[in-house]
């Protein structure tokens, strides 16, 4: 009786474990689309942030992906305060676009 019982308590945790897992990935991509939207619309309106690179949508990982020139903590904290704090973003490391021109080559 105290196998069955341990085995069944067992088998519930597993179970709830893996429903609450797999919830994180039930985003759709509108909703991704809907982020990655409103990250573009305060951009298009506030122009003095200067710590972005680049912004999109990964389907394939289902989430929004966005680039800071200076990616730590601190100025991650500062987007989501600023802009949008959804737990769909991943945040990686960006790089400054230049021009031919601000390279010096024409």
């Amino acid at each position: 009786m105290k196998k069955f019982l341990l085995t069944l308590i067992l088998c519930g945790i597993t179970i709830t474990f893996t429903t609450s897992c797999s919830k994180e990935n039930k985003v759709t991509l509108q909703e991704l689309h809907d982020v990655n939207n409103k990250i573009n619309e305060y951009f298009s309106l506030h122009h003095k942030y200067n710590n972005l690179s680049f912004n999109y949508v990964d389907e394939a990982n289902r989430r929004v992906v966005v680039g800071l020139l200076n990616n730590s903590q601190k100025e991650q904290e500062k987007f989501k305060q600023l802009v949008i704090d959804s737990p769909y973003i991943v945040f990686v490391k960006g790089e400054s676009l230049t021009t031919e021109n601000e390279r010096g080559k024409i």
